[in-house]
């Protein structure tokens, strides 16, 4: 057969072929063959509800946009809510600045009042469970048990606090120290009394030697506030003046946070006024189309 004959049959062939009526999908006035990809919006529903809902969407757009407008034209203004919020602000920042430069400059109002060295007489110390310290200093006869309640933390135990059961502290305290610091004295003592006690317990357990301690030695004047420092050197005054200072500087660091976000924010919204007016422009549009 010549490629002639091979080709007429093939047309004679594709002529008899049978064909088919495809069918045609509607969608908004475009039409496409079964299969085809169909491209375009979706068709405009005459639903008078769903129309009515895209009126009231439009319509909270452009109100929306007209808010906007009004804050970001009003940040233009001088002064605004904005630059009122940074003067109170640099206000505050200046003072908390104050406050610090004031603790830390401050100078003790009486001078640090030394206490007599008084041995501590070391009577009887028992670091076994329960742990017991008797002592003896000056004319005070002092007596400290071990809470027998232990608090368990994990799988390790915690020996329970050395508690005062005899003896008085004011004792302790000479006849020159001033009435109005007498308390301050004496809440002191009772700290530096159970560290004392804290410590002779740790020392007879790891078998080291106890130290010969004084009077003098839990209450040493301190000469930056004027208060008195314990055995390990720590002034409860000055620690309380650190803390003070640590939380201002805080605030400072707070109050300068909300400086920066304010400028930034007010800056964003005079960035943001001609596109916010181009865009309000086009919702009236589309609200008024809307009907």
């Amino acid at each position: 057969m010549s490629w002639l004959d091979f080709l007429k049959r093939h047309e004679q062939h594709d002529e008899e072929r049978p064909t088919r009526d495809l069918p045609i999908i509607r969608t908004g006035g475009v039409q496409s063959a079964a299969g085809a990809p169909v491209i375009g919006r979706r068709p405009a529903t005459d639903d008078p509800e769903a129309q009515a809902r895209r009126k009231a969407r439009l319509e909270q757009r452009v109100l929306d946009l007209r808010y906007d407008i009004q804050r970001a034209v009003s940040a233009l203004e001088e002064p605004n809510r904005w630059t009122e919020r940074v003067a109170e602000l640099d206000a505050a920042i200046v003072q908390a600045d104050r406050d610090i430069e004031t603790i830390r400059a401050a100078q003790p109002d009486t001078p640090g009042i030394p206490l007599p060295a008084w041995p501590v007489h070391i009577a009887s110390l028992r670091a076994a469970e329960p742990a017991e310290a008797q002592l003896r200093i000056g004319e005070a006869q002092l007596r400290y048990v071990e809470d027998i309640d232990w608090a368990e933390r994990g799988h390790q135990k915690t020996p329970g606090e050395m508690r005062r059961t005899e003896g008085d502290p004011d004792l302790l305290m000479p006849d020159d120290v001033p009435a109005a610091r007498r308390d301050e004295l004496r809440e002191h003592l009772g700290h530096g009394l159970a560290t004392l006690v804290d410590d002779l317990r740790e020392r007879a357990l790891d078998g080291r030697p106890l130290p010969e301690w004084t009077l003098a030695d839990l209450a040493s004047p301190c000469p930056e506030c004027g208060g008195w420092r314990d055995l390990r050197g720590r002034c409860p005054s000055c620690q309380r003046r650190k803390w003070q200072v640590e939380a201002l500087e805080d605030d400072v660091r707070r109050l300068r946070k909300e400086r920066i976000d304010t400028l930034e924010e007010i800056q964003t919204l005079r960035d943001r006024l001609p596109l916010l007016q181009r865009r309000l422009a086009d919702a009236e549009a589309n609200a008024a189309a809307a009907g």
